[in-house]
């Protein structure tokens, strides 16, 4: 007898998943996050900015150690919000001439991983459904 979907590890995951996709979005429309590791003149970071996520890369950073950095601000300026449809792109900026490099982005709008995550989902249910069906026609019948 297969388990019932509301006892099934792939339903709590995909759940759990969405909603924090969900919640990061709704977060990032009042906040803004960074987190990241500056290492031998290189800085790599996930920066969440209204609608969209980025990852971030920063050639020759200048002047700062070694170590992780992370950073939450209350409010959003204006300039930083983008129109929240764009896919996901790449894009390089020459950064001030004090920091030096460039600083490559690759930029992911939530609503992007919010339909990655509810399709995955949804797909692997589908394969579970079928596994389950096909596992249930070719089980022996119980003996009367």
């Amino acid at each position: 007898m297969p388990r019932p979907l509301h006892r099934s590890l792939l339903f709590w995951s995909g759940l759990f998943t969405t909603l924090s996709v969900l919640w990061c979005w709704v977060d990032s429309q009042y906040y803004i996050s960074a987190f990241g590791r500056t290492t031998g003149g290189l800085y790599l970071g996930i920066h969440q900015l209204p609608s969209r996520i980025e990852l971030v890369v920063w050639d020759e950073v200048g002047a700062t150690g070694p170590g992780w950095k992370t950073s939450r601000t209350d409010s959003v300026p204006d300039f930083l919000h983008e129109d929240p449809f764009l896919p996901f792109h790449y894009r390089t900026d020459r950064l001030s001439p004090h920091l030096g490099g460039l600083q490559h982005r690759l930029v992911f709008p939530h609503w992007f991983l919010l339909l990655a995550a509810v399709s995955l989902w949804f797909l692997l249910l589908f394969l579970r459904a079928g596994r389950l069906r096909r596992a249930s026609s070719s089980a022996p019948s119980p003996r009367k």
